[in-house]
């Protein structure tokens, strides 16, 4: 699963490396949404829903499979595992977010005003709700509001006091 600003087509190269590693072997690069504009405007959860419904869709992956995810795709592969019990035998991350960020790469190349607004307003609701990097947006400033009020992250990471017995 790609990262941030990228599609599925952005995991062709490692794609490459494991199939030329491993031949036969068959992989599905996941898009969810439309691209690239989705992976900032579509939230976590519902990434994972995406995710989840795509790969049990998938005939070649009921018997079990390995996962690989990349960035912001580690955490959407992460929460598909936990809240979708998919058969995973192996899960690899690449530059995974487990304990959220708190700041945006200036290598995203976006807006001032959309740096600001994540700064300032990352957990209120029509932000959690609309932007995926305000749901693993961790401010060491207001950990209580990442802890209450961040949408996704806290709950994967069994931050809220109360673990999820479900997850895995």
């Amino acid at each position: 699963m790609h990262g941030i600003s990228s599609t599925a087509a952005g995991m062709k190269e490692l794609a490459g490396w494991i199939r030329t590693s491993f031949p036969g072997i068959y992989i599905i690069s996941v898009e969810i949404g439309n691209g690239k504009e989705d992976s900032f405007l579509l939230p976590i959860h519902k990434r994972v829903e995406q995710f989840c419904d795509i790969v049990n869709s998938d005939e070649h992956l009921r018997q079990g499979f390995n996962m690989v995810g990349y960035s912001q795709g580690s955490i959407i592969v992460r929460g598909a595992i936990e809240r979708c019990s998919l058969p995973v035998y192996n899960l690899i991350t690449l530059s995974g977010i487990y304990q959220g960020v708190f700041s945006v790469p200036y290598l995203l190349q976006l807006p001032a005003e959309f740096r600001d607004l994540i700064t300032k307003y990352a957990y209120e609701n029509p932000v959690q709700n609309a932007i995926s990097v305000a749901n693993y947006w961790r401010d060491p400033y207001q950990l209580n509001r990442f802890i209450s009020d961040c949408h996704f992250l806290p709950d994967i990471n069994n931050e809220r006091g109360v673990p999820n017995q479900i997850y895995r």
